[in-house]
Protein backbone atom coordinates (compact mmCIF):
# COMPACT_ATOMS: atom_id res chain seq x y z
CA UNK A 1 0.00 0.00 0.00
CA UNK A 2 1.12 3.50 -0.83
CA UNK A 3 -0.20 6.58 0.90
CA UNK A 4 -1.22 9.40 -1.36
CA UNK A 5 0.33 12.54 0.11
CA UNK A 6 -2.14 14.92 -1.49
CA UNK A 7 -5.33 13.57 0.02
CA UNK A 8 -3.99 11.38 2.81
CA UNK A 9 -5.61 8.21 1.46
CA UNK A 10 -4.04 4.88 0.84
CA UNK A 11 -4.17 3.36 -2.63
CA UNK A 12 -3.05 0.00 -3.84
CA UNK A 13 -1.03 0.16 -7.05
CA UNK A 14 -0.69 -2.93 -9.16
CA UNK A 15 1.87 -3.53 -11.80
CA UNK A 16 0.62 -4.66 -15.14
CA UNK A 17 1.75 -8.13 -16.12
CA UNK A 18 4.06 -8.10 -19.14
CA UNK A 19 2.33 -9.02 -22.42
CA UNK A 20 4.73 -11.33 -24.16
CA UNK A 21 2.34 -12.95 -26.61
CA UNK A 22 1.35 -9.63 -28.17
CA UNK A 23 4.87 -8.34 -28.80
CA UNK A 24 5.34 -10.19 -32.07
CA UNK A 25 1.95 -9.11 -33.36
CA UNK A 26 2.61 -5.52 -32.26
CA UNK A 27 5.94 -5.52 -34.08
CA UNK A 28 4.37 -6.86 -37.28
CA UNK A 29 1.63 -4.24 -37.14
CA UNK A 30 4.17 -1.46 -36.43
CA UNK A 31 6.35 -2.59 -39.35
CA UNK A 32 3.35 -2.63 -41.68
CA UNK A 33 2.34 0.88 -40.53
CA UNK A 34 5.89 2.18 -41.13
CA UNK A 35 5.90 0.66 -44.60
CA UNK A 36 2.51 2.18 -45.43
CA UNK A 37 3.72 5.57 -44.21
CA UNK A 38 6.89 5.30 -46.32
CA UNK A 39 4.79 4.57 -49.42
CA UNK A 40 2.45 7.48 -48.61
CA UNK A 41 5.43 9.85 -48.25
CA UNK A 42 6.85 8.58 -51.54
CA UNK A 43 3.50 9.08 -53.28
CA UNK A 44 3.31 12.67 -52.03
CA UNK A 45 6.85 13.30 -53.22
CA UNK A 46 5.98 11.90 -56.66
CA UNK A 47 2.98 14.20 -56.94
CA UNK A 48 5.08 17.23 -56.00
CA UNK A 49 7.85 16.08 -58.35
CA UNK A 50 5.43 15.87 -61.27
CA UNK A 51 4.19 19.39 -60.56
CA UNK A 52 7.78 20.64 -60.30
CA UNK A 53 8.55 19.21 -63.72
CA UNK A 54 5.41 20.78 -65.22
CA UNK A 55 6.33 24.12 -63.68
CA UNK A 56 9.87 23.95 -65.04
CA UNK A 57 8.61 22.98 -68.47
CA UNK A 58 6.22 25.91 -68.56
CA UNK A 59 8.93 28.38 -67.53
CA UNK A 60 11.84 26.98 -69.50
CA UNK A 61 10.03 25.85 -72.64
CA UNK A 62 10.02 27.86 -75.87
CA UNK A 63 9.79 31.64 -75.51
CA UNK A 64 6.41 32.05 -73.84
CA UNK A 65 3.85 34.63 -74.84
CA UNK A 66 2.20 36.88 -72.25
CA UNK A 67 -0.66 34.43 -71.60
CA UNK A 68 1.76 31.55 -71.22
CA UNK A 69 3.82 33.49 -68.68
CA UNK A 70 0.69 33.92 -66.60
CA UNK A 71 0.01 30.17 -66.87
CA UNK A 72 3.60 29.42 -65.87
CA UNK A 73 3.24 31.59 -62.78
CA UNK A 74 0.02 29.73 -61.95
CA UNK A 75 1.94 26.45 -62.23
CA UNK A 76 4.51 27.87 -59.79
CA UNK A 77 1.75 28.83 -57.34
CA UNK A 78 0.32 25.31 -57.61
CA UNK A 79 3.76 23.90 -56.85
CA UNK A 80 4.12 26.15 -53.80
CA UNK A 81 0.71 25.04 -52.54
CA UNK A 82 1.60 21.37 -53.02
CA UNK A 83 4.90 21.79 -51.19
CA UNK A 84 3.15 23.47 -48.26
CA UNK A 85 0.60 20.67 -48.10
CA UNK A 86 3.12 17.83 -48.32
CA UNK A 87 5.93 19.37 -46.27
CA UNK A 88 4.81 18.10 -42.85
CA UNK A 89 4.91 14.44 -43.87
CA UNK A 90 8.02 14.90 -46.03
CA UNK A 91 9.87 16.56 -43.16
CA UNK A 92 9.36 13.58 -40.83
CA UNK A 93 11.11 11.22 -43.25
CA UNK A 94 14.90 11.50 -43.89
CA UNK A 95 14.66 10.93 -47.65
CA UNK A 96 11.57 13.12 -47.77
CA UNK A 97 13.45 15.87 -45.93
CA UNK A 98 16.22 15.78 -48.53
CA UNK A 99 13.62 15.95 -51.28
CA UNK A 100 11.99 18.89 -49.51
CA UNK A 101 15.33 20.69 -49.23
CA UNK A 102 15.96 20.28 -52.95
CA UNK A 103 12.45 21.29 -54.00
CA UNK A 104 12.89 24.49 -52.01
CA UNK A 105 16.12 25.21 -53.89
CA UNK A 106 14.34 24.58 -57.18
CA UNK A 107 11.53 26.93 -56.17
CA UNK A 108 14.09 29.62 -55.38
CA UNK A 109 15.65 29.19 -58.82
CA UNK A 110 12.20 29.28 -60.43
CA UNK A 111 11.41 32.50 -58.60
CA UNK A 112 14.56 34.14 -59.90
CA UNK A 113 13.66 33.16 -63.47
CA UNK A 114 9.97 34.08 -63.35
CA UNK A 115 9.72 37.07 -61.03
CA UNK A 116 13.11 38.74 -60.86
CA UNK A 117 13.96 41.52 -63.31
CA UNK A 118 15.36 40.32 -66.60
CA UNK A 119 18.65 42.14 -66.07
CA UNK A 120 21.48 39.66 -66.20
CA UNK A 121 22.15 36.47 -68.05
CA UNK A 122 18.77 34.74 -68.49
CA UNK A 123 20.46 31.62 -69.86
CA UNK A 124 22.54 31.36 -66.69
CA UNK A 125 19.37 31.56 -64.58
CA UNK A 126 17.79 28.81 -66.67
CA UNK A 127 20.86 26.65 -66.15
CA UNK A 128 20.38 27.04 -62.39
CA UNK A 129 16.81 25.81 -62.76
CA UNK A 130 17.92 22.83 -64.84
CA UNK A 131 20.64 21.97 -62.31
CA UNK A 132 18.17 22.23 -59.42
CA UNK A 133 15.72 19.98 -61.27
CA UNK A 134 18.46 17.42 -61.90
CA UNK A 135 19.28 17.46 -58.16
CA UNK A 136 15.59 17.05 -57.36
CA UNK A 137 15.41 14.05 -59.69
CA UNK A 138 18.32 12.44 -57.83
CA UNK A 139 16.60 13.02 -54.48
CA UNK A 140 13.30 11.50 -55.60
CA UNK A 141 14.89 8.18 -56.66
CA UNK A 142 15.15 6.71 -53.11
CA UNK A 143 11.51 7.58 -52.58
CA UNK A 144 10.57 5.90 -55.87
CA UNK A 145 12.20 2.70 -54.67
CA UNK A 146 9.62 2.48 -51.86
CA UNK A 147 6.62 2.38 -54.15
CA UNK A 148 5.55 -1.04 -55.43
CA UNK A 149 6.19 -1.27 -59.20
CA UNK A 150 2.52 -1.87 -60.02
CA UNK A 151 1.64 1.49 -58.41
CA UNK A 152 4.37 3.50 -60.13
CA UNK A 153 3.40 5.77 -63.00
CA UNK A 154 5.40 5.66 -66.17
CA UNK A 155 7.75 8.56 -65.47
CA UNK A 156 8.35 9.07 -69.16
CA UNK A 157 4.75 10.27 -69.39
CA UNK A 158 5.47 13.13 -67.01
CA UNK A 159 6.48 16.32 -68.75
CA UNK A 160 10.24 16.51 -68.66
CA UNK A 161 13.08 18.86 -69.38
CA UNK A 162 15.95 18.09 -71.70
CA UNK A 163 19.01 17.14 -69.72
CA UNK A 164 17.13 16.12 -66.57
CA UNK A 165 17.72 12.42 -66.00
CA UNK A 166 14.69 10.28 -65.30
Amino acid sequence: MVECALVGRQHRFQRAAPRRHGLVVDEVVARRQRRDREVAVAAQALIVYGQARRTCQSLIGPAPEHGEVRAAKEEARDLASMVLTASSSLFDDPAGREFLRRIQRLMGALYVVSYAPSAGAQSEKLEHVKAALAELTVSVRPLLARVPPDLLPDLDELPGIDGAPI
